[in-house]
This record gives C-alpha cells, structure tokens and sequence, in this order.
C-alpha cells in the first residue's frame, strides 16, 4: 500500500515540531527514517498512523485520506509498533499476540487465528517465553512481543519507531531479518531508526530528518558522507570491507 504524506505541519503545545514535510512510501519497499532524537521521525509515523492529527496537510493511503478509514479499518492495515511497549495489563506471550487478531475476528478467535501466532512466536524466536507474563520479560523480549502482536495483525503497512532498541546485536539481526521477509511479502515496512549501517543492510529507501524538515529521500545513493554530515553535524567517514560499505564517525 502507498503513503503519501504532503505539507504536514504538526506541533506539541505550540513548538512545531513539523515544518510541512512531504513525502511518499512505495507499496512494497523497506523504508528507514534517519535523523538526530527530537527531529520529529516518531512524530511523522504518528501521523501516519492517524494516531495524531496534524495541524496541516495531509496523509493518503492508496491516495485515500487516511482520516476516512475507520479505526477498524485502520487496525486490518497499519500495524504499529511504538518506542514504549511496557504492558500495564498482567497477560502473557501468546494472549498479547494473539491481541493483533483482534480486528479481523469477532467474539473468539478460530484455529486458523490460533495457528498463526504460534507461526509467528516461533518465527521471533519466543517459543521459551509464551506463557510468560509480559511484564516478566526484559525490555527487548518484550520488544520482540510486540512485533510479534503487529504482524498478528497481518498488515498492509508496518510502522516500527526503533524496533531494535534494548536488543544485543544478535536480536537487532534476528528482527531486521523478519522485516525483510515481511517487506518481500509487499508490505510496506516503514521503521525509525538510529543506526545508520544497520538501516543501510537492510532498508531500501530511505528519508533523513534533521530539525522538523526532510533533509534527503530516495534509495542508497543518500547514504554518502556529505549527507551523513548534514545530519548527524559531525565527520562521517566511509568504509569498504568485501564489497560492504560502512559509516563510522571521521
């Protein structure tokens, strides 16, 4: 599904944090937003989500006004994952997971619905966890969880704000390599996040934000030192090793 956002503007107790961003996510792609903390990336994918309503512009999916669908409609497309997870409500693995069914069943979900979070608990490597109480975890299985829960929801779109956070190397890899697989399957995977070789592994678009404004968008010929250093106001030095290109700080 495409999104095209155009001319939003969005601002918290009168700050604008927005500063009329356009912008589009082709159906399909695996796309990173890139940028600084407080340049407003989690504030876009609110928007985007129709969880905040910009004070200006507008967002469509598949050129419809997104403020049309339902919130049911909504749920059966976007799937969203936010920065804080921490559950208030004592449930376990599967129980939460099994929440991301939730718009397309009605009173009690069926064994097709049962069959397909224990395929994805599996496939996040959560088998160990399922009937554990969600607050037992540590913060990044319970990141996993809540991915988890998303693409329960078997979604058109994918909104992930720093899916990787509180996980070691290896379940950064283990997730990314998910979203790859999710995103091979056409669905638009849309993911904030913070380190720059890790979104140029495995995303194929990508915007930078830098202070409420879009600085650059398009594919990996963004990715280069001039940007980098507009970006993050720092030297940004590029490395080759076997045929893979990396950025380190200069």
């Amino acid at each position: 599904m495409d999104i095209q956002f155009n001319q939003i503007r969005f601002a918290y107790n009168k700050e604008e944090v927005l500063h009329g961003v356009s912008g589009q996510f082709k159906a399909g792609g695996f796309h990173a937003l890139l940028g600084p903390n407080g340049c407003g990336k989690s504030t876009l994918l609110k928007c985007l989500n129709h969880l905040l309503q910009p004070q200006q512009g507008e967002v469509r999916l598949n050129n419809r006004p997104v403020q049309k669908f339902s919130k049911r409609d909504l749920a059966r497309i976007i799937g969203y994952v936010p920065q804080s997870t921490r559950s208030l409500y004592p449930l376990d693995v599967y129980h939460t997971v099994m929440l991301g069914r939730k718009p397309h069943v009605g009173w009690l979900p069926g064994e097709k619905d049962q069959q397909m979070v224990l395929k994805i608990i599996e496939e996040l490597k959560l088998d160990a966890f399922i009937l554990r109480n969600l607050n037992e975890l540590s913060g990044g299985e319970q990141q996993r969880v809540h991915i988890a829960r998303a693409l329960a929801q078997q979604p058109s779109v994918l909104l992930l704000d720093e899916p990787t956070s509180n996980l070691d190397l290896k379940f950064q890899v283990e997730v990314m390599e998910v979203l790859k697989k999710v995103s091979d399957q056409n669905i638009t995977i849309i993911v904030v996040i913070h380190d720059v070789n890790l979104a140029l592994r495995y995303a194929s678009n990508f915007i930078l934000m830098k202070k409420g404004h879009i600085l650059e968008q398009g594919s990996h010929e963004v990715i280069n030192e001039q940007n980098l250093e507009k970006l993050y106001d720092t030297r940004i030095k590029k490395i080759i090793s076997d045929d893979k290109v990396f950025f380190v700080p200069g």
